[in-house]
């Protein structure tokens, strides 16, 4: 599981009314979001607010600390974690284009190595045939 994966899961249950120490004692029970609901609950009992131990999650998440901690003092953390998600995903989103656009031109250069290979090794030969035929036929 990864971590936007786990706060879609936070987010729904906290939107559904369950609280926060119910939300991370249901996600701990499961095996897949169990080390991320552990990772928060020792930061709380650490003394540390829900929006910290969000933000310990990973380092992408702990760039929206501030966000996070904006929404805990307003008491309604839900937008918060919706921002926070929307932004992961689009980031992901990002990535996953930039790595499928930048595939293009490297093929692009592989095959126009390959051909330059081809033409190297095979050309002169090919060349030499040509050139034969047309000797005879004059």
């Amino acid at each position: 599981m990864h971590d936007i994966e786990f706060l879609e899961l936070f987010l729904v249950l906290v939107k559904n009314g369950f609280s926060i120490q119910k939300t991370l004692e249901l996600l701990e029970a499961q095996k897949r979001s169990a080390k991320y609901a552990q990772r928060i609950k020792n930061e709380l009992e650490k003394g540390a607010g829900i929006p910290y131990g969000i933000s310990s999650l990973s380092p992408k998440i702990r760039a929206y600390e501030s966000i996070l901690c904006s929404a805990a003092e307003s008491g309604d953390i839900s937008p918060a974690l919706e921002l926070i998600i929307k932004e992961l995903k689009e980031k992901q989103e990002r990535r996953r284009l930039l790595a499928v656009e930048s595939a293009y031109p490297v093929f692009v250069l592989l095959l126009a190595q390959l051909v330059t290979i081809f033409l190297i090794v095979y050309g002169p030969e090919y060349l030499g045939a040509v050139v034969q035929i047309d000797k005879g036929q004059m």
